[in-house]
C-alpha cells in the first residue's frame, strides 16, 4: 500500500512526517490534475534552509514500491505532488494533524 508523507521546507530531522498508508484509489483522486515529479529518494525541498520544528508541513510526497505501480506511478520511488497543499491533502485522506 503506498505511503503519503507531508514535508516542510528545509533539511533536518523534522522535515518529513511519518508515512501514512492510503489506498491507491484515494491517492489517484487526490493527485488528479496535479503534476507529479519523480525522485528515486525522498525529496528535500529547499535544502539550504534549516527546518524549524514548528514550521507547517507544506508539500505532499507519495512513496510507491515495486509491487504497487500504476499509470501515473510507473516507477518505484517518491512523487512530489506539485501544487497540492499538505493541509488540503490531509483533509482529502482523512489525516488530521500529521506528525
Amino acid at each position: 500500500m503506498p505511503k503519503v508523507f507531508f514535508v516542510k521546507d528545509g533539511s533536518g530531522d523534522s522535515h518529513t512526517s511519518r508515512g501514512y498508508h492510503a489506498k491507491f484509489e484515494d491517492i489517484a483522486n487526490m493527485v488528479a490534475g496535479f503534476e507529479l515529479r519523480f525522485s528515486a529518494t525522498g525529496p528535500t525541498i529547499n535544502p539550504e534552509t534549516k527546518v524549524a520544528p514548528f514550521s507547517p508541513y507544506r508539500y505532499v510526497v507519495v512513496e510507491v514500491e515495486d509491487g504497487e505501480l500504476a499509470a501515473r506511478f510507473s516507477r518505484a520511488g517518491f512523487y512530489l505532488v506539485v501544487g497540492l497543499d499538505a493541509e488540503q491533502a490531509g483533509t482529502m485522506l482523512g489525516i488530521s494533524n500529521p506528525q
